[in-house]
């Protein structure tokens, strides 16, 4: 019996230095008002999601990817491109100490965030060699003109940008 069914994740737990290659990522810093398809968008652009858990209470999420090398991949972005979520953040996306999850009863939100995820990585990302370059912005008002931007089909596929808002 897996570790994770006997003891469920605690996700309120200071985060250790565990960087061991996992493809589970551990994702901190979310607001209270994060939904299952917020989390899902995150990972959208890397490819298929596996399995994902969300602790609104504690603003922290578990998302498993298809292999190490993606959620890799997702680190490494994630760390260039710092990304803050209505005003929360920057979130941390760090390797989890678990290597898989194994969930019993997947919640309806849940289950539709992933299919919906998967959904746009079959259609869009799968199989395209020659895909679109494509920027995904959200704008969000705030005291500061920084905007956060992820990019939507490629990770690292854009050069460095910068967006300057009139004053």
């Amino acid at each position: 019996m897996d570790s994770l069914m006997q003891a469920p994740a605690r996700l309120d737990k200071p985060p250790s230095n565990h960087q061991i290659a996992s493809r589970v990522l551990h994702v901190r810093r979310l607001p209270p008002d994060v939904v299952e398809m917020d989390v899902a968008k995150f990972a959208m652009p890397f490819g298929t999601i596996l399995n994902l858990v969300l602790t609104k209470k504690s603003g922290q999420a578990l998302i498993e990817m298809t292999s190490s090398t993606v959620s890799g991949e997702m680190i490494d972005y994630y760390s260039r491109h710092p990304l803050t979520l209505r005003g929360c953040g920057p979130l941390v996306f760090q390797y989890s100490r678990y290597q898989e999850l194994e969930i019993v009863g997947i919640s309806r939100l849940v289950s539709e965030a992933i299919n919906v995820g998967n959904e746009h990585v079959r259609r869009y990302i799968d199989g395209v060699t020659n895909r679109p370059r494509v920027i995904r912005t959200y704008l969000e008002s705030s005291n500061s003109q920084q905007l956060t931007y992820m990019e939507y089909f490629q990770a690292g596929a854009f050069p460095e940008c910068a967006v300057v808002l009139p004053a």
